[in-house]
């Protein structure tokens, strides 16, 4: 987020710049490059804040696993990222209308993905925490990090209030993208790509209510020391946590039967005495358990 809002401060400066120096392509490039750049590393921050969050309240509620989530995501925000930057180079460096159209539709492309894997992350965020929500068993899943069951229930008030604050920092970005697609479908000589009230209100604006959402309901407040520990390292094999509990069971179960059945027989007993020595049955592993386990 630091590297996100410094882009902004930058591509405002080089927006004040622009003012000075009209016919200057310079400032106009800087403006363009840093804020369309900056929103990708805030939504990087959702990205990275999901996951960490998915890691301590349990993965069994989500439908990929925090690495995924990151993966995934930042991924196609890289690809969006290039886009606008191609389009962007292209637009501004084209002789003729048809060439600065060209980069243009190219600019709105990368945008329109960027929304669209946007908002496929705002319904997968809200699944997980819509589920996290009404299944009070998630407050004991396991930890990663701490691979403990018993530990302490976060504040409900203050888990409530960063799901607010989540959603409507996702939401708010999201609205920034919109604007930017809206912006840019028409061009830069667009009416709204000049519109200077709603350039501040829905891009800087949506920024910078984001940022102090993200800032002021932070989830560490309630997560603690475990926000550094719910790192992707915890476990290399990346299974959610109900997942690993189940593949334990069942390893010590097999273990058990095979205990079970690795024992020797009781030796017949007759009237004087056993009649012969145990018998054992080294690879016999039977399917079910016995009725009497």
């Amino acid at each position: 987020m630091i590297s996100g809002i410094f882009l902004e401060i930058l591509g405002y400066i080089a927006r004040t710049w622009m003012h000075k120096a009209i016919f200057n392509k310079n400032p106009f490039i800087m403006n363009l490059v840093c804020l369309t750049i900056a929103p990708v590393f805030f939504t990087a921050a959702l990205y990275i804040t999901l996951g960490r969050v998915i890691v301590h309240y349990g993965p069994q509620h989500s439908r990929l696993t925090p690495r995924m989530y990151s993966l995934i995501f930042m991924t196609s925000d890289v690809i969006a990222l290039l886009l606008q930057s191609v389009g962007g180079a292209i637009a501004d460096n084209a002789s003729t209308d048809s060439g600065e159209t060209f980069g243009t539709n190219i600019m709105v492309a990368g945008l329109a993905s960027q929304l669209i894997s946007l908002s496929c992350f705002l319904i997968l965020a809200s699944e997980f925490f819509w589920k996290v929500s009404v299944d009070r068993k998630a407050r004991n899943a396991t930890n990663w990090a701490s691979k403990s069951i018993d530990r302490p229930p976060p504040d409900k008030e203050f888990f409530k209030l960063f799901l607010v604050g989540y959603g409507c920092a996702t939401l708010l970005i999201l609205a920034r993208s919109i604007f930017r697609t809206a912006e840019l479908a028409h061009g830069f000589r667009g009416s709204l790509a000049n519109n200077e009230l709603a350039f501040m209100v829905l891009e800087g604006g949506m920024i910078i209510f984001a940022t102090l959402t993200m800032t002021i309901l932070h989830p560490a407040e309630f997560i603690g020391e475990k926000w550094k520990e719910s790192g992707w390292g915890i476990n290399k094999n990346d299974q959610p946590a109900g997942e690993m509990r189940k593949a334990s069971l069942d390893e010590d179960a097999h273990e058990l039967r095979e205990d079970v059945y690795m024992r020797p027989w009781p030796a017949p007993v007759g009237p004087l005495g056993p009649i012969s020595a145990p018998i054992p049955i080294p690879n016999y592993v039977p399917e079910t358990m016995p009725d009497r386990f």
